[in-house]
């Protein structure tokens, strides 16, 4: 640890240095998988550099929300792309985690919401002032100090919760910066869900993954339906999976970080559908006590070992509905107390899923 923070110091006495004369600096050396931690207009960074770091070569870069909980945090980010550097799954890349510190809610929220004034004191929204400090001064300093792809194909925009919220509306609002978004649990709903009625088209070039866990459910499924009737390659280009069991924390976060790496960095770009599993929920509302949404929730694995949730993008088949109804997204419902039969189809893959009534019945009290 005192050697990490001895060489973390003469970096920074390096940059200082630097900054005095009139030559561009040097990018900064990487010290096996370093964490790099650096300061611009207030905002402190941590930079995770690949082992064999060089400045011979160039990198993309993934800037990611709420930094301080990146490596020594809770996601341990840097084990996890060492593991995938190691393995060979994704290129070498650098992850520039940004501190949200003391004004995270405002920073994080590009619309105004009254539940968010009443209870949490959002006083302005401040998202579009972020973000313009991260285009002006994050990204340049980024590029110059270190050895970058200096170019929006190459660079994603990361985040969960108010940070997944605020990533996904920075890379569609400025196209120009940012090609890859990833949106761990993101808090879509601030605005009354405004966020879906921002400009996705396809030709602002976009990769797109977003997530939700089941125990913390939002109905996130008209954004997968806008993205799909946008032209975006679902299973390739946009992404939603939705978590059994996934709950609104850095531990289940971490437990899929690994799928947006690899849809945007892989090296394997086969996305093959591989296998299907099909699950039946029951998610209680959190607005409504006693209500209950009841959905089958289709799951793709990939050659590449990506997972995404199907939704709207299977093909469903009741094959006895005078027992029910089952709708394009995979809601359904019971008309009798009978199971439904449910047939299950996506890019050459077909299940038989079975909806059984008295297992519906126990988890929703009747």
């Amino acid at each position: 640890m005192k050697e990490r923070y001895h060489k973390t110091l003469l970096a920074l006495l390096a940059l200082v240095f630097l900054s005095c004369s009139n030559q561009k600096p040097d990018p900064i050396p990487s010290i096996t998988g370093q964490i790099t931690s650096l300061t611009v207009e207030g905002y402190r960074l941590e930079i995770f550099t690949p082992e064999s770091y060089s400045t011979s070569k160039q990198y993309p870069v993934v800037y990611f929300n709420d930094g301080q909980s990146l490596f020594e945090g809770g996601w341990r980010l840097d084990e996890l792309l060492n593991q995938l550097i190691e393995t060979d799954q994704i290129e070498e890349i650098i992850v520039v985690g940004i501190y949200s510190d003391g004004n995270r809610t405002l920073n994080y929220t590009p619309y105004n919401d009254a539940w968010m004034s009443v209870n949490w004191g959002l006083t302005e929204p401040l998202a579009a002032e972020y973000t313009a400090d991260v285009i002006e001064h994050i990204i340049p300093l980024i590029d110059k100090q270190f050895s970058t792809h200096a170019d929006k194909s190459n660079r994603a925009f990361m985040g969960a919760s108010l940070g997944g919220l605020q990533a996904t509306w920075a890379a569609v609002n400025y196209p120009d910066h940012f090609s890859m978004i990833a949106a761990f649990s993101p808090s879509f709903w601030v605005g009354d869900y405004e966020v879906f009625n921002e400009d996705f088209s396809k030709s602002k070039d976009l990769k797109i993954w977003f997530d939700i866990g089941t125990a913390e459910w939002n109905y996130y499924v008209p954004l997968q339906s806008k993205l799909i009737a946008a032209g975006y390659e679902y299973g390739r280009e946009a992404f939603y999976y939705e978590i059994p069991g996934g709950t609104h924390d850095v531990g289940s976060w971490k437990e899929r970080a690994q799928y947006p790496f690899i849809a945007f960095f892989g090296k394997d770009q086969d996305f093959t559908p591989l296998e299907m599993e099909v699950h039946t929920e029951v998610i209680p509302s959190q607005s409504r006590p006693g209500n209950f949404f009841l959905r089958i929730n289709p799951i793709i694995t990939t050659q590449n070992g990506i997972r995404y949730s199907l939704a709207e993008a299977a093909t469903y088949t009741l094959e006895n509905p005078e027992a029910g109804t089952l709708l394009a997204d995979g809601r359904f419902g019971f008309s009798k107390e009978e199971d439904l039969r449910v047939k299950v189809q996506y890019n050459g893959l077909e299940q038989l899923h079975i909806i059984n009534f008295e297992e519906v019945k126990s988890l929703t009290g009747g």
